[in-house]
């Protein structure tokens, strides 16, 4: 699926200067981390992210104290004519909109060297695509985010801009006010003024959310907004676009000429998509325009309608209900729920903020009252066997895997889901849900605690911490320790609903349910039960791991096997995922490493480490071969979530084991998830600089992600070390960046 965005520009390798810029290395304005951005009074904080266009910073307006997302060109395009009109129209439209939806622009200059800046809204948050699988698990959410992007997409048509680029990547959900899943729409590159759509000629935009007028360069207007909304729900229901193709010209031929195969047919599952939405999304795919939604008012009375059709609840159902004709929007307010659901919406940590208003303030008020008048639950008979279930569940240590002997038992996990998607009592559930999910939390994070610096006990407690982040996705502690990719997280949450575990999986982290006991006796003897039950079933690193804990424990069986010869030094406070390094002395496949000191790093632009993180640590490199075995294993069979579980369990024994970091490169490669594999791939660079292959394998996923730049310097590394496909990828580089399509 290809989400690169059309820009007809011209671009040139990062790095080589342009033969008319004028402009030398010491002319240059350098930034620097912790410094004034030169000329200006913002204050680099930190790096944020890279494209071929431009690098974006956090930073902060050192008088006025505002944080803010500083984008600023990179040297070589920044003399580009239609980059620089780019660039300015981004600024000038979301400027010109000024709407809560929309991202907001602070204030644009120009560097003492040429390039422009532009400081915008500092967004916390994460892009639709990256909630794509919990949105069609949830259509009711779908529609509260879907209603937000019509009102910030209208908010533009008024200005008279078309946006031109809508997909998930420019969605953005951040939380507002203690509520989740406000939505910013980003990145008005390419927008364009209505009154000028007749100019046609140039291509822009992401095929797979292009409508046929701009394929075939006709004139256009915000329906052609409309048509790339109902590709984005679409995405969101089915998992792909409408159309996905071989190649960019294939998806475009569709865009013309394929009709749609509706939602249901294309995911037939036990739950298939709500029917009144299927319906308004095949309307927004609509060929001609005339046969779409007229505008962006027209499409959300359209989606409201349909969430009252399909009995959907959102936390977003206070929204202001659309302009539209004073009949239709009465029978949309007499349908839709009562506002009051916002209490659903709270943050999972604590009650209501502040200041929410009155109506806010009464609800708060009768949920508490309710909890006190009526703490046994009585009358609300379904709400309490779900909680005494899962409260059962949890006492057992099952709250996101079932046991392996009976790998299809309910977990708390699924009751807690169960919980919140009652569809009658659903305040009363909701409430008890969150302390629910706020309980599991809160012990799954003390057991991670409890293991962390135990000899043996690190593997286990990432499980615990990444258990957390089911519970609490926003949980900083249990973030900052788990060291889980966001795809990770997302197909454990995936496989956590369904129940869906490979055995492999569950044989893995069977331990996890015997480390939980807070008896220290008795979960020493159920160790050394579990180990000599499962003898052969499990990686040896895995048994090697039970076995120094309890050879550390103070209640140890005197029946239990004795432990391998292993030696290891307590976990430090924070794993260190992206250092390379280099073994030192060995003692039965455990080494003691410390932070390589070669210029890798800094070729793949990464930033130095935390000192603190350059100590040396026990690694233990035989353990994770062994888990990258059963990997492979896992791959061969076509388990691809058990692989990814059990790779990154060998990077939690080694960070820099390659065999582990090429398998989830490739791995999130394979599934589209390019972000995902840049990251991965440039550890591996990092850990091997001179191995080509990796080399050609971050220059892919670089070309992914429309760093062509970027790319195109791995391919010459490549080259340069003697990989025969390098020059033939160069080629194919330049020819891009030469097209102009250098997104």
């Amino acid at each position: 699926m290809s989400r690169e965005t059309y820009r007809p520009v011209t671009g040139s390798s990062r790095g080589v200067e342009e033969p008319d810029s004028g402009i030398t290395y010491d002319e240059r304005v350098h930034l620097r981390p912790g410094a004034l951005v030169p000329g200006t009074r913002y204050r680099l904080e930190r790096w944020l992210g890279e494209g071929s266009m431009g690098v974006v910073y956090e930073a902060l307006h050192v008088d006025i104290e505002r944080r803010v997302a500083l984008k600023i060109l990179h040297h070589e395009v920044s003399d580009h004519e239609l980059v620089l009109e780019g660039f300015q129209t981004e600024a000038r439209a979301s400027a010109r909109i000024g709407a809560p939806n929309i991202v907001e622009v602070f204030d644009f200059a120009t560097l003492a060297d040429g390039r422009p800046l532009m400081a915008m809204e500092y967004l916390e948050g994460s892009s639709v695509d990256r909630v794509l699988e919990d949105l069609r698990a949830d259509p009711g959410r779908l529609i509260g985010v879907m209603r937000q992007v019509c009102k910030g997409l209208g908010a533009a048509h008024e200005a008279g801009i078309v946006h031109r680029d809508i997909k998930p990547d420019n969605i953005m959900l951040v939380e507002r006010a203690g509520r989740r899943d406000f939505v910013k729409i980003v990145d008005f590159g390419v927008a364009a003024p209505i009154d000028r759509s007749g100019e046609t000629g140039r291509l822009v935009g992401t095929p797979s959310y292009i409508a046929p007028e701009i394929v075939r360069r006709e004139a256009f207007d915000g329906r052609v907004d409309v048509y790339a909304v109902g590709c984005v729900m679409y995405e969101a229901l089915v998992g792909e676009p409408p159309f996905v193709g071989s190649s960019t010209e294939h998806i475009l031929h569709l865009q013309l000429e394929a009709r749609p195969v509706r939602p249901s047919e294309r995911a037939p599952s036990a739950a298939p998509p709500p029917r009144a939405l299927e319906a308004v999304v095949m309307r927004c795919l609509a060929k001609k325009p005339g046969d779409r939604y007229r505008d962006m008012a027209d499409l959300e009375a359209a989606l409201c309608e349909a969430q009252i059709a399909d009995g959907l609840h959102s936390a977003w159902d206070d929204l202001p209900l659309p302009e539209v004709d004073a009949e239709r929007r009465a029978a949309i307010l007499k349908g839709m729920p009562d506002p009051a659901r916002l209490v659903r919406s709270a943050r999972r940590r604590g009650f209501l903020v502040a200041g929410g208003g009155l109506l806010v303030a009464i609800v708060v008020v009768l949920v508490t009252l309710s909890g006190v008048l009526n703490p046994s639950g009585a009358g609300h008979p379904d709400v309490e066997r779900l909680r005494r279930a899962a409260l059962d569940r949890a006492a057992r240590a099952l709250y996101v895997y079932p046991p392996a002997e009976e790998p299809r038992a309910v977990t708390a996990y699924q009751l807690i889901r169960e919980l919140e998607e009652l569809d009658h009592d659903e305040d009363y559930a909701q409430t008890i849900a969150s302390e629910l999910r706020d309980e599991f939390a809160e012990t799954l994070n003390r057991l991670g605690d409890r293991y962390w610096s135990r000899e043996g006990g690190l593997p286990f407690a990432i499980d615990y911490y990444a258990q957390t982040l089911l519970f609490v996705p926003d949980d900083a502690h249990a973030r900052e320790r788990a060291s889980v990719s966001p795809g990770t997280l997302a197909a454990l949450h995936q496989r956590a609903s369904s129940g869906e575990f490979a055995e492999a999986e569950l044989v893995a982290v069977e331990p996890l349910r015997v480390l939980a006991e807070p008896d220290e006796a008795e979960r020493d003897r159920k160790l050394a039960s579990l180990l000599r039950a499962r003898e052969g079933k499990r990686a040896a690193s895995s048994s090697a791991q039970l076995e120094a804990l309890l050879e550390g424990s103070t209640t140890r069986p005197v029946a239990d096997k004795p432990r391998a010869e292993t030696t290891g030094a307590p976990a430090p406070k924070h794993v260190p995922q992206d250092m390379p390094e280099e073994p030192g002395e060995t003692t039965d496949g455990v080494e003691a490493t410390t932070a390589a000191t070669d210029d890798s790093a800094a070729e793949v632009g990464e930033r130095p480490e935390d000192p603190d993180l350059l100590k040396p640590r026990a690694v233990d490199r035989k353990g994770a071969a062994a888990l990258v075995v059963q990997a492979r294993a896992a791959l061969d069979r076509g388990e691809r979530s058990a692989a990814e579980t059990l790779f990154t369990r060998a990077l939690a024994l080694d960070s820099n084991h390659r065999a582990a970091l090429e398998g989830l490169a490739e791995l999130y490669y394979n599934r589209g998830d390019y972000s995902e594999a840049v990251d991965f791939a440039k550890r591996l660079v990092r850990a091997a600089p001179r191995d080509p292959e990796y080399r050609i394998l971050l220059g892919d996923a670089y070309y992914k992600v429309l760093r062509l730049a970027d790319a195109r310097d791995q391919y010459t590394r490549a080259l340069e070390l003697g990989h025969v496909s390098a020059d033939a990828r160069i080629r194919k580089v330049d020819a891009r960046l030469g097209q102009g399509d250098s997104g």
